[in-house]
């Protein structure tokens, strides 16, 4: 039988302290990991293992850095090659991610406990985060790599009767189509504060908007039609429209009257394509 090879790693970049970063080894099939938790000076040591080739996986955001392969100068996930019965021998410098701190709270100014925030990469082999807002309203993205997100906060109403809110893509809009991105750099905490419309009906429309325009704030009146110009409340929440008047064109005609309106959705006088949010049962 060969005898056992190991891998011992000194970390750097980050904290001083980095007791709390674990590494996961992985044979060249990632069929079989093999983990361990560094000290406080970054010594790590994952044993028990075969010759071979190996990759690695850090969990280092909640120190400032980054939870994510270690890679190559071409961003390739790393090769370690470990030979039975020695023990190599490698120094690693982690590099340090980025974060956003963000209040979240109601229009009243409440906090929105357990709302969460969605961060999207523009990158598209790039990974959401998501985090919880604390019974304060904060929370904290943390590991996230330089390069632009879109920011979503959302909470979901599990009950008819619990608090609603609309889900805000920042800087503070109800459309995900007129969403700003965000920019992020290693070691550098942004800080965002999103508030949420309340709504406490489920209808997709913010109470206060429809207290102000004399729609009902205690019923789901979103797929109505006050204005009967062939676009649903909902549809005029989402555009910025007036739902009591009736949406025209450049040339004063009313866009969706005498129809149903699914033909109209493409507003010469946006320049936003609408698209219809998911209620949630």
């Amino acid at each position: 039988m060969p005898r056992e090879a190991a891998l011992r790693l000194s970390l750097g970049g980050l904290s001083a302290d980095l007791s709390g970063v674990t590494g996961l080894l992985y044979n060249d099939t990632r069929t079989v990991g093999v983990g361990a938790q560094a000290d406080e000076a970054g010594d790590l040591l994952l044993e028990g293992l075969w010759g071979g080739d190996y990759t690695l996986f850090v969990y280092a955001e909640d120190e400032g850095g980054l939870s994510d392969w270690v890679r190559d100068e071409a961003g390739e996930p790393q090769v370690f090659t470990l030979t039975d019965g020695d023990e190599t021998a490698a120094a690693l410098s982690l590099p340090k991610g980025g974060a956003i701190a963000a209040t979240l709270t109601d229009d009243g100014g409440e906090p929105a406990y357990g709302a969460e925030l969605w961060a999207t990469p523009e990158d598209p082999d790039g990974a959401v985060l998501i985090a919880e807002a604390d019974a304060e309203g904060l929370l904290t993205l943390r590991g996230l790599t330089t390069g632009r997100y879109r920011l979503e906060a959302r909470r979901a109403a599990y009950c008819p009767n619990d608090p609603g809110l609309v889900s805000l893509w920042w800087p503070g809009e109800v459309n995900d189509a007129r969403a700003s991105w965000v920019s992020v750099a290693a070691g550098e905490t942004l800080s965002v504060a999103l508030s949420l419309p309340r709504d406490d009906d489920h209808d997709g429309m913010g109470d206060v908007w429809e207290g102000e325009h004399g729609l009902d704030a205690s019923r789901d009146d979103g797929d109505e039609d006050a204005d009967l110009d062939g676009f649903s409340n909902l549809d005029e929440y989402l555009l910025g429209t007036d739902p009591n008047e009736a949406v025209k064109d450049d040339r004063g005609r009313c866009e969706g009257c005498g129809g149903d309106g699914a033909g109209a959705l493409a507003l010469g006088l946006s320049a936003f394509t609408l698209r219809r949010r998911r209620r949630r049962q």
